[in-house]
This record gives structure tokens, sequence and C-alpha cells, in this order.
């Protein structure tokens, strides 16, 4: 005997995949081509090589999405933290 749970009802898990590329990520993104860009052309070696190419699109990335989160959170008055 199979059961099914409501999608909608509290706790369920979501249907697919939950993707997230919104303005944030997008501003994250071209933050990341203007550091590459500049820095490679400033920097060349350190900036434009394997390692730190990726590593900075990741960050640029994760912070611009923690940003948004933080600022939407603030907006809303959702949230735990209280400062």
């Amino acid at each position: 005997m199979t059961t099914t749970t409501d999608p909608q009802a509290p706790g369920a898990a979501p249907a697919g995949p939950v993707h997230r590329t919104g303005p944030a990520e997008k501003a994250g993104y071209a933050a990341a081509v203007f550091i590459l860009l500049v820095g490679g052309a400033l920097f060349t070696t350190p900036i434009l090589n394997w390692l730190s190419g990726p590593a900075i699109t990741i960050v640029c990335v994760a912070v611009a999405g923690w940003i948004a989160d933080r600022r939407r959170k603030s907006r809303t008055g959702s949230g735990e933290e209280t400062r």
C-alpha cells in the first residue's frame, strides 16, 4: 500500500529541485565578471588561474545571495536575529 502526501502540507518535501537564480545571483555573477576582468587586467597571474577564478565566482554569488536574504528578512521583519 502506498501513501501520498499533500504537496501543500506543512513540512512536505518540495516536488522538485529548488532553483535559485534571481536578481541577487545575477548581480553576484556581474560582480564576479567585473572582478575577474579588472583583476585579470591588473594582476594577471594571481587572479586568472584555475583556483582563484572559480573561487571568486562562488564567493560573489554566495555573498550576493546572503545579502539579499538579509535584506529580505529585514524588510519583512521575519528572522530570529535582533540587533
